[in-house]
Order: C-alpha cells, then structure tokens, then sequence
C-alpha cells in the first residue's frame, strides 16, 4: 500500500516541479540549519567529558572579599592543607600557565607559548592519552617534561624523544612522556607539560595566587558538604579571614560554560548561547515546515477533485491523509539528501567561524545517523500532518457542485504562519544588527590611550633595552620607545591599609608619551627626570577609590610599609574589556616589561622590517616575537564577534526560508488571479499597479511581523547589553530601517 502511495506522490510532484523546489529547497534549509547548530551544541555540552573521571573532578574556587576577587588560582600551600586534612579528596593536582619560552634542542628553536606547569599527580586526575613514556613517572623528576605529539616531531623528528633534553628559556628539561595532542573540547589544552622544579612551599601563603588545583573526590562524598567543611577550615586560619575567603568546588565539565572567572586559562562558552542558537535552530526547522503548511493548504482547492474521486470509489479519510503524508515524507527524504551535502560544505566554515572543530565521527557519535533520520521523518510527519488531515476532511458532493472551498481557519492559518516566519526572520535580522552595532561602538570607544600602531615585543630583550631603544629611535617611522605594562596586559592586585585595593602597573620611561596616557596632574616618567625609583602615577579612579585629596607629591601607604611617592595623577583608561568598569591603578616606575615602540603612520610594514633589523643586530640570540596593541584588544571580543557572524548566517537563512513560502504563495496567488489579472491589463492596468495589487496582502502581513518582532529584539538585546558596562544606545532608527526593508 505505501508503495503505491510513494508511486502516486511521485508522479503528482513531477507535475508540479515549481511547487516540488520550494518544499524541498525550504525543508533542506531548515534541516542543514538544524544539524548544524545541533554540531555545535553538541560540542560545547562535550568539554572535558573525555576525562575517565570527568564525573569527579572538581576545580577549586576561591573567593576573596578583601583582594576583591574571585579566582580559579589557589593560594600556594593550600591544596596540600586540604588533600591531607579531608579524606573525601582522593587525588589533587595543580596545574598553571608559563609565560612563552624560547626552546631549544641543537639547532630547532621555536617559541613554545602554550606550556603549562604540572606536577606528578597530573595523569591520575587527567586522562590525556600518553603515547609514550608511563603516566605516573612522566612528570616525576622536579626537571621532566611531556611533549605533544606535534612538538615532540617539530624537535626530534623520528628519533624517540624519551630521555632527550631540551633547554627551556634558561632550565634544562628531559623529556620523560609524549602524549596526544589534547583535544579541542578540554578548557585548557598544552603542548609542553613542565615540572620544572616548582615546588609549593611549606605551609599555606594567602597572599600568593598560584595554580589552579584541582580535586578527584570519591564516590560518596556530597561537594557541598565538603565545601562547608572547608569553611570551617577557613575559620581556623586568621590570615584567610582577614581577607575574608571563601572556597567552593566547580565540577570539571560545568567549566566551559559556566565560569568566568579571574585565571581562566582560555576564553569560555556560555550556556545562554546554547539555550539561544538552540531555540533558532528549530525555529527555523520549523519556519521550513510552515512553508510546506502554507503551500499545501493554499493549493487544496488543486486537490480536491482528486480528493473528491477517491471518496466516491471508497477511499477513508485515513488512507487520503496517508496518501498526502507519503507525498510530505517523499519531499522530506529528497529534502534530508540536499541537506547532508549542505551540512559537508558547510561545517569548515561553521568551524572557522565559531573556532571549534566541528566534525562527524560515527566512533564518537554512533548514534548520530539514527538521530538524523528521526529529525527527517519528524521534519516530514510535522510539515505533512494538517494538510494531509485538511484536505482529507473535503466531501466529494462538496467537490463535485463546486461548492468547495479554502476555509476561512485555513486563511487565517495560512496567514499567522507568514507573519510567525517573518517575525523570526526579522527578530534575528535586528539582533544581528545590534550585534554588529555594539561591536562598532567598541571599535570607536576611545580607550584612554592610543592603540593604534603599537608594535609590541613580547620577548625580553634584557640589559640590551637601552642601545635598542636608541637604534629605534633614529628610524624615521618610530614615534616613540618605551616598556612596561601592556594597557590590555594582566594585572596584579595591591591591597592598602584600609582594605582598598589597586591594579598595579610597571612603566618605565615615557610611557605616558609614547602610548598616549594623559596626564592630568604632576607628571610621568619622562627622561628630564634625574630619577623615578619609588615614584607612582595613579589614575583619577584610584584618587577617588582612595579617597585622596591633592595626593600629588605624598606617599603611598600599603600593607607592609610606604608604596613611593605619587608624582603625577592620569586619565582613566580601560584596561579591561569594555564588559568592566574602568577600574582603579596605580603605575608605578619599573624600567622592565614589554617593549613598546609608536610607529608613525604610513609606511608601517617597512618600518617593522628595520625594527627587526634593529632586533637582530642588538637583541639577544632568538628571533623576535612582537604583536600590535590594537590586535590584542580586538582579541578581547573575539567571541561577540563570532556570536554575531553565526547569528548573521542564521538570520539570513531564515530571511531566505520566509521568502521562499512567500514567493511559492505569491506565485499561486498570481497563479488563482491569472483571469483578473487579464482584465485589468485590459482596461489599462500598469505592470506597477498589478504588483502593488498583488504585493498589498503580503506587505500588510509583513509589517505586522515588524510589528511583533521589534518589541522582542528589543528587549532580548537590552539583556545582552546588560553585560556590557559600556555600550551602544538601542536606537530606533534601526528597527525602523530593518521594518523599511522588510515591508
């Protein structure tokens, strides 16, 4: 019976092609944005759950009212104190980011700048997976060393690595295991695992942050209970309660989407995108299914003399409703096909945009085709189930008087489905727009300092700063020399007498000048100045934090003693992302640092050939490693940027499924109106005025979809701005402009 339902839906679609490639274009659509989207969720919900243990390992959080911050970084000390007070601890590691280290083995040289620090206990609380070497010595000897794979090729080539040293910065380090290169989906990934003799001290330091540790429980101990005993471990040291700590426990695979704290070793997800990309990926499925509704309830009347046939040689209502659900899954698997090949095309642009490795692996997903299919017949028995039901509800004496007709209910449906797709598609279109919006206005933001053209040299260059700088400084396209504390670099916090606290910065000499500070009081760190040691420059936020009055030549007073003098006051300048208030700092005179060079504009690229022709002929023996400032902070918004590429893809593939089912409508509604349309042409219509005719049903429709869509994207934007402290005003005249276009 079904193969002759498939046979008789077939041959209806031949006949109406036009009517085929809409459905099918549509439903194909809305399946590759569905399965797409279902990839990515996939992926950010898979963090770190490759781990054996992934379901006990939890990270340690700790929490300071005083320093006025919370951090993934333990005190030092601290993970000892408790793996060895509480039994429900099992095993504890502690794992930190290196700074960027130049590594050598004979003649490769490289800069290596993803090397963590680790100690022995490592490979019992990760399951990275080690090729070579074994997982409970490869980390045991205070100098050891595990290389990725990919390193482990780029410096010994074939040989085995095992036992080789390398010279990292000024250590020695011998390789004691290879492991496969961490995969994408973990919240810290490595090519260098070092242990070189960091060693914790004894007893606990609640004023050095360290590394971020981390616990495997066993299995019946309750987090929060053992986070309250932490409390009480707490409450038996006075050092953590004059700084009013507090520690608790992140479980391991909640990382990625849930925390932002201070220490994060890259940049996390956030759930709420999930929960977003989520709702749009079916709502598009769905819109896909509408159009198919849409089409086939606007053509019943096509229908009927077929319906009325079947009727009268005895055909149910159930075995019509069949037929036409034959012809929608039909549509659907031709629909699934395309949208396979659109998923293959498309996931390397997905990947690139959202800078994860999306891929299809039946060995990690064997589940995925079964699920796939399943998205296919539930995309078909959706999109096919009112119309086959509607059509099947025709009576045949209804059919053959000629009494049969499109109920007003099937209008009215036909008519909320065009103005639900619209809405969505719209909706979208002006979150795009806002998107995009604030990112420009963060572009545009005047930072407090002049980001532009600021070459950065992120290696040390040492006692040979000073013949560098003025080699720099006789090339015509260098403005100015300095080092210090990059504007967008990490901070360090420095507490005060009264429980304040300050970033603090190192600057050396004309800072200010070279990267554009202003000065508003006193002045900086100049080269007039016979002498700076012990001079400190605060910005007008950290005057008002302190609450200081003319603090312009007084001393600054800090835990442990006096902190120098202050000899000038500066501008505010942002030294966070714009999602912070501009925060409170202190520059205090430190001839160390990164090197920063202001390069005039014009010939920028050849003045950094001569800039590293400088480099190499006064630095010392390793190639340079150099960034512009304006990069880095753009770096910052990497992810809105990312947010607002996908969302646009999205927005315009909705936009594309709605116009779609308003042109198969159109197209019909022209189809119906061929007689009147002649008329008109008769009398003198113009081709203008029969378009408008045409186009005035469908434009009021899509003007009540603006109508309905502003007031949503409006308020769900204000909520994604919330998270910015500064940030763009929602202007009116961009949801006027999007309703302009749309209508």
């Amino acid at each position: 019976m079904w193969k002759n339902y498939l046979k008789i839906a077939y041959r209806n679609l031949k006949r109406r092609p036009g009517y085929a490639a809409i459905n099918v274009g549509g439903l194909a659509v809305g399946m590759a944005a569905c399965l797409l989207i279902g990839l990515w969720i996939r992926h950010e919900l898979s963090y770190d759950d490759f781990h054996e243990k992934a379901d006990r390992i939890y990270r340690l959080i700790t929490r300071s009212s005083g320093w006025g911050k919370t951090t993934v970084r333990a005190p030092q000390g601290l993970r000892q104190a408790l793996a060895s007070t509480y039994p429900e601890i099992e095993t504890a590691t502690s794992v930190g980011g290196l700074s960027t280290q130049f590594v050598r083995y004979k003649e490769q040289r490289f800069y290596e700048e993803n090397i963590y620090l680790a100690d022995s206990s490592f490979f019992d609380v990760f399951s990275f997976e080690l090729i070579k070497g074994r997982p409970k010595t490869a980390l045991d000897g205070p100098d050891e060393v595990v290389l990725t794979e990919e390193v482990a090729r780029r410096y010994f080539g074939s040989e085995n690595p095992i036992g080789k040293t390398l010279k990292i910065g000024r250590s020695l380090a011998t390789v004691g295991g290879v492991v496969k290169k961490p995969p994408s989906n973990s919240h810290f990934t490595f090519d260098i695992l070092a242990n070189l003799s960091v060693s914790e001290s004894e007893g606990i330091n609640w004023n050095k942050f360290t590394r971020a540790t981390y616990f495997v429980l066993s299995k019946q101990p309750d987090p929060q209970e053992l986070e309250q005993k932490f409390d009480r471990f707490l409450a038996g040291h006075p050092d953590a309660e004059a700084e009013r700590y507090a520690l608790s426990l992140q479980s391991l695979t909640s990382i990625h989407l849930y925390s932002h704290y201070d220490g994060e070793f890259r940049t996390n997800g956030d759930i709420r995108y999930l929960y977003v990309f989520g709702s749009v990926g079916l709502l598009i499925l769905l819109m896909a299914c509408f159009n198919f509704m849409n089409l086939a309830t606007a053509r019943s009347l096509k229908r009927a003399q077929e319906v009325g046939v079947r009727k009268t040689v005895g055909a149910t209502p159930w075995q019509i409703a069949r037929q036409f659900l034959s012809e929608a899954l039909l549509l659907t698997l031709a629909a699934f096909l395309i949208a396979l090949f659109i998923v293959g095309v498309a996931l390397p642009v997905l990947s690139s945009f959202t800078g994860a490795n999306l891929r299809v692996s039946y060995a990690e997903a064997p589940w995925m085709p079964a699920f796939a299919l399943s998205l296919a017949l539930v995309t078909g028995l959706v999109a096919g189930s009112y119309p086959a039901f509607y059509l099947s509800r025709f009576e045949a004496t209804q059919v053959f008087r000629g009494t049969a007709r499109a109920g007003s209910a099937s209008a009215f449906l036909r008519r909320g489905l065009v103005v639900f797709q619209f809405a969505l598609s719209t909706a979208l279109i002006l979150t795009t727009l806002i998107v995009f919006s604030q990112l420009h206005f963060i572009q545009q933001k005047d930072l407090g300092f002049d980001e532009e053209r600021v070459l950065v040299i992120s290696n040390s260059i040492g006692g040979q700063y000073e013949a560098f700088k003025d080699e720099a400084l006789r090339l015509s396209g260098v403005a100015g020399v300095t080092r210090g504390t990059k504007p967008s670099g990490p901070q360090v916090t420095m507490g005060f007498e009264d429980g304040e606290s300050l970033y603090r910065y190192g600057a050396g000499k004309d800072y200010f000048e070279t990267l554009g500070l202003r000065i508003v009081e006193g002045r900086g760190f100049s080269e007039a100045a016979r002498s700076h040691e012990g001079s400190t420059v605060l910005t007008e936020s950290a005057v008002k934090q302190l609450d200081l009055e003319d603090p312009v030549g007084d001393s600054l007073e800090v835990r442990g003693g006096s902190y120098g003098r202050v000899i000038g006051i500066v501008e505010d300048f942002h030294s966070h992302s714009l999602r912070k208030e501009v925060v409170p700092i202190m520059v205090r005179f430190r001839e160390s640092g990164w090197v920063m060079l202001k390069l005039r504009p014009g010939k920028v690229r050849e003045t950094l050939d001569q800039v590293k022709a400088v480099y190499e002929e006064v630095g010392p023996d390793r190639p340079i490693r150099y960034s512009f400032l304006n990069e880095e902070i753009d770096a910052l918004y990497r992810a809105e940027k990312r947010f607002g590429k996908v969302f646009g893809v999205f927005a315009g593939l909705a936009l594309f499924i709605a116009c779609l089912g308003l042109f198969g409508l159109a197209a019909y509604a022209a189809e119906r109106r061929t007689q009147e349309i002649g008329i008109r042409k008769t009398f003198g219509a113009s081709t203008t005025h029969i378009v408008g005719l045409l186009s005035k049903d469908f434009a009021k429709l899509v003007l009540i979809a603006f109508v309905v869509a502003a007031p949503v994207a409006w308020y769900a934007m204000s909520r994604w701005l919330q998270d910015f402290a500064y940030r763009v005003e929602l202007s009116p005249w961009v949801f006027l402009g999007v309703g302009g276009q749309r209508s």
